[in-house]
C-alpha cells in the first residue's frame, strides 16, 4: 500500500512495519472498536472475550502481509503457527437458557430466595429472586448481541439485529436502538437501556399498539406481562434491587429513577413500564416506545411446566389467585386454590389444532375447528364453538373435550385424556361435588356461559355447565351447573352431544 500503514488510536501503539512482515486486526461483530488497520503480530493475542457460547457473536481474527511492491514477481510465503487457549469460567453458574422450572424451584424454594444464573449468549450473570412465586431477573440486562437465535433467545427464528447507540439516534420508533458505555463505571450495576424495537428484537417498530410476542430475553425467558408488573409491585420482598439507573430520551441521559419496559398496554397502545424511585416506592405507568429503558426478564412460566412447588409459593392459602399462560395458544387464565386444589377459575377456550405434546392426551394433535360445529347435536364428531368472549369461552361436546376418546353414544368408558393443558385434567365428579357444597366459594368470574343443545343456547348469562371426567352411563356425563351471582350450584348428568364449559385442574407434581 502507497505510503505504507499508519495508526488508529484503538489498534496500538506503533503500526511501523518491516518490509514483508505480518500483521494482523480483529474485528468483533457488535464491536465498536475495529482495527481499520493491520497491527504487529505479537507473540500472544488476548481475544477478551468472556463467554461460553457456541452459537454467539464470532470475533473475526485476519491475517496480512505488507509487501514490498518493488521485489520481483515470483511465490512467496510464510507460516503463522496459530493456537487458540480458551479460558474456564472462574465461576461457572447454570445457564438461564431452557433452565427447568423445578431446578429453579430447588434452587430458590421460597419467596424472597436467590440464586445467580449465567446467560450463555455472553457469560453475563444475573441475580435471579423468588417474588411471590415468580422468578425474576432483578439485575438489568446487559445483552448487546447481534445474532439472535431461537435456540437461546426468545425468538421464532434467526435475527440479525443492527442497533444504533441511542445517544446517537435519539427519539426512534422504527429503528433498533442501545446505550451501555461500559467505560461508565456504573455500567455493569446499570446496564443497558433499550427503545422498545430493539427490546422486542425488531418486532415492535412503529406507534401502533401490537403485542411484544418475541424479545431480546434468554431462551425460556421474556418481559413480563402488565399483571405480572402489577404483582412484582404489590410484592413485599427485600430482593427487588432497586436500580435507579434512569432512561434515555431525546439522546441525553436523565437519571433519579428506575424504569423497565414490559408487554403491557394502555388503550392507546403504549407499553406499561414499571417504575422505582430513590425510596421504597414502585410503581407502574406508560412510557414511549422511543424512549430507553432497562429490561429485567421473567421466567416464562406456563400452565404446561409449573411445578407443585411453585404453585404452592405462589398461592400459599384457600381464596388465592394468580395469572397463568397455557403455551399452546398463549391464552391466559385465572387460577385460584379451592379446598387445597388449583383450579382455573376462567372457560378454557382452545381451538384449532391442539398440540399432544402440551395437553392431557396422548397420540396425534387433534384438531378441533373453530366456527359454528355446535349448530348441530353429534356424540361422535368433535364439536365445539366460540364467540370471542373471553369470560365465557368456548363450548365443547364430550367428544371435543376428551380429546376424541369418548366419542360413543352407547359404551360407558371413562375418557383416557382431555384438551387440558399438560398437567391439568378434567376434575371429577367429586371434585366437581366439592365445589357444589362449598356453594361454589372462590369459583369466580362469569359464570354465565349457557350451554348449546342441537345449535342453540340456552341459559346465556343465567348459568354456567362444567364438564367432568365420570361418566354416567353410555352417551350421559357428569356436570356442575352454577347460577350466575348465586351460591346455587349442582352436579347432575346430561348427553355428551351437548357443548358445555371446561374448567380444568392441576395434578401436576
Amino acid at each position: 500500500k502507497a505510503g505504507g500503514y499508519t495508526c488508529s488510536a484503538e489498534t496500538a501503539a506503533t503500526c511501523d512495519f518491516t518490509v514483508n512482515s505480518w500483521g494482523f486486526k480483529i474485528k468483533n461483530n457488535t464491536a465498536t472498536q475495529e482495527a481499520t488497520n493491520y497491527i504487529p503480530v505479537p507473540s500472544t493475542i488476548n481475544l477478551n472475550k468472556n463467554s461460553s457460547v457456541t452459537n454467539g457473536d464470532p470475533t473475526y481474527l485476519s491475517f496480512g502481509s505488507r509487501v514490498n511492491a518493488a521485489q520481483a514477481p515470483g511465490s512467496y510465503q510464510t507460516t503463522i503457527n496459530f493456537t487458540a487457549t480458551a479460558n474456564p469460567d472462574p465461576d461457572p453458574r447454570p445457564a438461564m437458557q431452557n433452565i427447568s422450572a423445578s431446578d429453579l424451584a430447588s434452587l430458590m424454594p421460597s419467596a424472597g430466595s436467590t440464586t445467580t444464573l449465567s446467560d450463555s449468549r455472553d457469560g453475563n450473570k444475573y441475580q435471579i429472586a423468588n417474588i411471590n412465586g415468580a422468578y425474576w431477573m432483578t439485575d438489568n440486562l446487559r445483552f448487546t448481541g447481534t445474532n439472535l437465535t431461537p435456540a437461546d433467545t426468545n425468538v421464532t427464528q434467526n435475527t440479525t439485529m443492527a442497533y444504533t447507540d441511542l445517544k446517537t439516534l435519539g427519539n426512534s420508533y422504527t429503528s433498533a436502538g442501545i446505550h451501555y458505555d461500559t467505560t461508565d463505571a456504573n455500567s455493569s450495576t446499570y446496564g443497558a437501556y433499550y427503545n422498545y424495537c430493539a427490546a422486542s428484537a425488531g418486532t415492535v417498530c412503529s406507534e401502533t399498539k401490537q403485542d411484544a410476542t418475541q424479545d431480546i430475553c434468554p431462551k425460556g425467558w421474556r418481559l413480563p406481562t402488565q399483571s405480572e408488573v402489577s404483582n412484582f409491585i404489590n410484592t413485599t420482598s427485600d430482593n427487588k434491587n432497586r436500580v435507579l439507573a434512569g432512561f434515555i430520551r431525546d439522546g441525553s441521559l436523565s437519571g433519579g429513577w428506575g424504569y423497565w419496559w414490559s408487554t403491557g398496554y394502555n388503550g392507546s397502545g403504549t407499553p406499561v413500564v414499571m417504575f422505582a424511585g430513590g425510596g421504597i416506592e414502585w410503581t407502574m405507568n406508560y412510557g414511549d416506545k422511543s424512549y430507553g429503558y432497562s429490561m429485567r426478564c421473567i421466567y416464562d412460566i406456563t400452565m404446561q411446566n409449573i411445578p407443585a412447588l411453585t404453585l404452592a409459593n405462589l398461592m400459599p392459602n384457600d381464596g388465592d389467585s394468580t395469572s397463568l399462560k397455557d403455551r399452546r395458544d398463549n391464552n391466559e387464565y385465572r387460577i385460584t386454590k379451592i379446598s387445597g386444589a388449583y383450579w382455573m377459575t376462567q372457560n378454557l377456550r382452545i381451538m384449532g389444532t391442539i398440540s399432544a405434546a402440551d395437553s392431557n392426551f396422548i397420540g396425534a394433535d387433534f384438531n378441533i375447528s373453530a366456527g359454528g360445529q355446535l349448530t348441530a347435536s353429534s356424540y361422535t364428531e368433535p364439536r365445539a364453538t366460540y364467540d370471542d368472549n373471553i369470560f365465557k369461552g368456548a363450548w365443547y361436546n364430550y367428544c371435543a373435550a376428551t380429546a376424541g376418546s369418548v366419542c360413543d353414544d352407547k359404551k360407558a368408558i371413562n375418557p383416557q385424556g382431555d384438551i387440558c393443558p399438560a398437567g391439568w385434567r378434567l376434575p371429577t365428579l367429586s371434585e366437581l361435588q366439592i365445589i357444589e357444597n362449598s356453594n361454589g366459594a372462590n369459583w369466580y368470574f362469569i359464570v354465565g356461559s349457557g350451554e348449546f343443545q342441537d345449535g342453540r343456547q340456552y341459559g346465556n348469562s343465567e348459568y354456567g355447565f362444567w364438564w367432568s371426567s365420570t361418566i354416567y352411563r353410555g352417551g350421559r356425563s357428569y356436570y356442575l351447573s352454577g347460577k350466575a351471582n348465586s351460591s346455587d350450584f349442582n352436579t347432575s348428568y346430561k348427553g355428551n352431544n351437548y357443548g358445555l364449559s371446561i374448567r380444568c385442574i392441576f395434578y401436576g407434581s
